[in-house]
């Protein structure tokens, strides 16, 4: 029995150590706590406290594309070119010859059938041909309708004159000779020679040209006046009016050019847009050679941004004792070579990389107080993020 009292005993005094033992680790400090065990548990929002406060944020931003204006003025020279839209005579149907006659015992008609395959570019339809043999009225009918009734004597004969609304895209011209009446034993009869139906044909298939051209997001923003410019070299003597779009809106210019001068057109700078442009000449008639084709834009006068950011008295002691340091970091949005300019107070240096990420010590820029800084790109910039820490 003494035993066991004694096993009971040292069993309690055990218990007792163990929860003094407990209880003490719980009433130490975490960090403390957690060294004692070496436990690599997450930091306390106590820690991310600390080292925010001892990263501080001094500047954050998003700057985008910086585009480099070197020149005031902007010039997109595109490729010269040439336009067709000529009108030619086109021989749609002939035969060398058609011989026609009506009597009471005879009677021969001839259909002269054609086709236009363009309806919409071919105008001016004549008939034409010469008589070797006349006797009787000449009668023709178009697609059934009736388009001469005369008398025509041996020879050339003046050409007839086609209505356009008459043509269709298959057509019938029937080719008659008038009746003898009560004189049976007469036979009225004609022979054509050279007979042919003519039409001015415009060739539209090059009458038009499009080309594209790129507007930078920094030229977009700060366009100030923008113009067309090209020479137009007439190659036939006769031409009409040029038709100008930039995106499909028309510039109001449509006339016929002087030939061979400069030609300039003032337009809406809100006709372009960033990104891919289109431009459209078109010609409705004759034959151009449009050279020297540019599209200029006078820019605004461009100032980069600047980011301001100010130290305190303290932190400004510490950075010049160096347990401090103000840092910018930049992050790119590609790995192209990259150039820049950095302005800190006044203070210039150079950025160039073709990484992703660019950092730069600024503690010998840095004043106490009201601080700057500006980047003035060489290139095309594409930044992501800009910032500016102080560490601690």
């Amino acid at each position: 029995m003494n035993k066991k009292a004694q096993a009971g005993t040292a069993a309690g005094v055990v218990a007792i150590v163990a929860f003094i033992i407990i209880l003490y680790i719980l009433l130490l400090p975490e960090d403390v706590r957690n060294q004692l065990f070496n436990t690599t548990a997450a930091p306390t929002t106590a820690q991310r406290a600390q080292v925010a406060a001892e990263r501080n944020i001094l500047v954050f931003e998003h700057p985008g594309t910086m585009d480099p204006v070197k020149l005031r003025s902007r010039e997109k020279v595109l490729d010269s070119f040439n336009l067709y839209a000529e009108k030619t005579a086109t021989v749609l149907k002939s035969v060398q010859t058609v011989h026609i006659e009506n009597g009471w015992l005879r009677k021969e008609v001839y259909n002269l059938s054609f086709s236009v395959a363009d309806l919409a570019n071919t105008e001016n339809y004549v008939l034409a041909f010469d008589v070797t043999n006349a006797q009787g009225r000449l009668l023709a009918s178009l697609n059934g309708k009736q388009i001469y009734d005369s008398t025509v004597s041996v020879g050339n004969v003046e050409p007839i004159k086609l209505e356009r609304d008459q043509i269709q895209s298959e057509n019938s011209l029937l080719f008659t000779v008038s009746g003898v009446g009560l004189a049976f034993w007469r036979l009225n009869e004609y022979d054509l020679r050279n007979v042919r139906v003519i039409a001015d044909f415009t060739d539209v298939s090059k009458r038009e040209y499009k080309n594209f051209f790129i507007i930078t997001a920094t030229e977009k923003e700060n366009f100030e006046k923008t113009k067309l410019t090209f020479v137009p070299d007439c190659l036939t003597q006769k031409v009409g009016p040029l038709k100008i779009l930039i995106n499909d809106r028309e510039l109001h210019y449509q006339t016929i050019p002087d030939c061979g001068l400069l030609s300039s057109i003032e337009f809406d700078q809100n006709y372009l847009k960033q990104g891919e442009n289109t431009i459209t000449f078109r010609a409705d008639e004759g034959s151009y050679f449009i050279d020297r084709v540019s599209i200029k834009a006078d820019l605004k006068v461009l100032q980069y941004p600047f980011y301001y950011f100010e130290l305190k008295r303290a932190d400004f002691g510490k950075i010049t004792n160096n347990t401090a340091n103000v840092t910018l970091e930049l992050q790119f949005a590609d790995k192209e070579d990259k150039i820049g300019e950095l302005n800190v107070n006044g203070h210039l240096s150079r950025l160039e990389t073709s990484n992703v990420t660019f950092t730069k010590d600024l503690n010998v820029f840095v004043d106490e107080g009201q601080n700057y800084l500006q980047i003035v790109p060489k290139t095309v910039l594409n930044i992501v993020d800009l910032k500016v820490t102080l560490e601690k």
